[in-house]
């Protein structure tokens, strides 16, 4: 009974929290991305592409918070005084953290290796979707700035076979480091996610240095001039890999290896976050609810920033294991130790 009573506090805390939170991180990444959308009908879409992406920033927090904010409200009230005389209360709290754990660390395992990853692809090619869309609906005679650093001007458009056609077209591009890139061409299409452009010309100016070149063709990848990413086209990134994509190419791409290695590490934390806030709350003195949201926001920042380090050690393989793997464990150890102690 003790162990369900638990149980059930921890998932209607947990849902409470996760709710708050995702929905936060949802409208911080919204409006980052608003630059990028002029249709309100793609905003629903967006939101919901990138849903499993903002899990994996939610779930630790809000699971962690949880367990941090019931053992704490508990001990407020005084109702955890029997557990230090009845081992088998003390027994069944620690079986009901256990549980909730574990069944976070499932959710979690599928976002992190499955969910997540494919919410990468599927917004950016929702954004280079509405992108496109946004520029087949510009006006002729006009100059555009539809997004940061980009200017469009065009004299006519048409369609041929439901793709539009920019007739004297002007592209200007600037870039982070103002560096400019001045497109002319007689004409323009869309053709999937390219604009290709025929008989033009490209003027650049860049540390006060003038360069001009014609082309009878050449293509401009939407998803780089709007994202300004420099990934390469021949690579896909590790990020964008599922759990079985990591595995087949973790022997001979070190990038893959030490991708795997960090969403294991991603997992792991997961598991020992409700765990060492279990053990923070029963042997704190602090019970305010600020308590419970710095304890559990300082140790998911700590957690976010060790696995960014052991990422960053990819060089060292086995400095960036011991970065991912150990910092948890030794942080899980010390709260057993502070635990037990008090």
């Amino acid at each position: 009974m003790i162990t369900i009573y638990f149980l059930r506090q921890f998932c209607t805390h947990g849902a409470l929290f996760f709710g708050v939170i995702t929905t936060i991180f949802a409208s911080a990444n919204l409006l980052i991305r608003l630059p990028f959308i002029h249709s309100a009908t793609a905003i629903p879409q967006i939101v919901i592409s990138m849903l499993p992406l903002m899990v994996l920033f939610s779930l630790p927090l809000a699971s962690g918070m949880a367990v941090h904010a019931v053992i704490a409200s508990h001990r407020l009230r005084d109702e955890l005084l029997p557990a230090l005389f009845l081992p088998s209360l003390a027994q069944a709290i620690k079986r009901s953290v256990l549980i909730f754990s574990s069944c976070c660390v499932l959710m979690y395992g599928v976002f992190v290796f499955y969910l997540a990853p494919a919410s990468y692809q599927n917004g950016k090619a929702l954004l280079v979707s509405v992108a496109k869309e946004h520029f087949l609906q510009l006006e002729p005679h006009k100059f555009h700035t539809p997004y940061s650093g980009i200017t469009f001007f065009f004299k006519s458009k048409r369609f041929e076979v439901k793709n539009p056609v920019f007739c004297s077209l002007l592209l200007i591009f600037t870039t982070k480091h103002n560096e400019r890139y001045f497109f002319t061409a007689e004409r323009g299409s869309f053709v999937n996610n390219t604009l290709i452009l025929y008989n033009g010309t490209l003027h650049t100016i860049a540390q006060n240095h003038f360069h001009s070149a014609t082309f009878a063709e050449t293509e401009i990848d939407v998803l780089k001039l709007i994202s300004k990413e420099q990934q390469s086209l021949q690579r896909i990134s590790p990020k964008f890999l599922s759990l079985n994509q990591l595995l087949a190419l973790q022997a001979e791409d070190k990038g893959a290896y030490i991708e795997l290695a960090k969403r294991f590490a991603q997992t792991l934390w997961q598991f020992l976050l409700p765990l060492i806030l279990f053990f923070i709350a029963w042997g704190s003195a602090k019970t305010s609810f600020v308590a419970t949201l710095m304890s559990s926001g300082g140790l998911y920042i700590f957690s976010y920033i060790a696995i960014i380090f052991g990422q960053s050690c990819g060089d060292s393989t086995i400095l960036s294991l011991m970065v991912l793997y150990g910092i948890p464990l030794m942080i899980t150890f010390a709260a057993w130790y502070f635990f037990y102690k008090n």
